[in-house]
């Protein structure tokens, strides 16, 4: 594996899956060192064509982290809107691309409804047009581990999954990168990469081949049995954050 060379981007300008931290504070990826794919920069041009106003409007995701999303992968935008007027982006430019767009919105100004979209906003995701806007590390705190818990809500989700298709993926997402949450209040390391939390899941005994094999089922959606993974994840979780730093 190529070695970081600045702030999340490894040498061979590469998106490491790690968030780059320091101090314990998540830092905005170094995007000027990235080497992006073809289709990265086709999807960004496309984006600079689409109307906006009242946002910053940012590209997320694995069209912009990994040099060959998955060809069924969604467009993510972010529009962090600078409270001048209700933020908002006409999509037609994209809609060539045959894939799905998903745009979310979320406010600067005032308290905060989701840390997580925030965090994404101003460590994860590269500015394309719009307002201009200044990218900040963010300190990975008991309060934002709790938003991301909360997000992934892993006991919300039924005992046995028999969904399939796009529900079935994000059903099996969400354990997934609640089990990287868990890891992460072991390592201290911070990643939302699938593969990635699976790796880290390996490391902490029995439940990893377990998970990994939940996780096969997004792309074979046979019922799957989670209570076991559910009940490992929420009592590891609230374990390890009473010891938190």
């Amino acid at each position: 594996m190529s070695a970081a060379l600045k702030d999340g981007v490894r040498d061979d300008g590469t998106i490491d899956p790690v968030w780059p931290m320091q101090g314990g504070y998540l830092l905005p990826i170094a995007w000027e060192h990235a080497a992006l794919s073809a289709h990265a920069r086709a999807v960004i041009e496309a984006v600079r064509a689409c109307p906006s106003a009242h946002a910053s409007v940012f590209l997320r995701g694995s069209t912009v982290e990994q040099p060959n999303p998955h060809k069924q992968a969604d467009i993510d935008l972010l529009l962090l809107g600078d409270g001048t007027g209700s933020p908002w982006i006409s999509i037609d430019a994209l809609r060539s691309f045959g894939r799905f767009v998903d745009v979310v919105a979320i406010i600067a100004q005032g308290p905060r409804s989701d840390p997580a979209l925030h965090l994404l906003s101003q460590v994860r995701a590269l500015l394309v047009c719009g307002t201009p806007a200044t990218q900040e590390p963010v300190k990975l705190d008991r309060s934002l581990l709790l938003a991301h818990w909360r997000r992934y809500d892993p006991g919300g989700l039924p005992g046995e999954l028999t969904s399939a298709g796009l529900q079935r993926v994000a059903e099996v997402k969400r354990l997934v990168r609640s089990a990287g949450l868990v890891s992460t209040l072991r390592t201290g390391q911070f990643t939302r990469d699938l593969g990635t939390c699976l790796a880290w899941a390996e490391e902490e005994g029995p439940i990893g081949p377990e998970l990994r094999a939940i996780a096969a089922t997004m792309e074979d959606p046979r019922p799957c049995e989670v209570r076991r993974v559910q009940a490992w994840l929420r009592e590891q979780f609230f374990a390890r954050l009473a010891a938190w730093r």
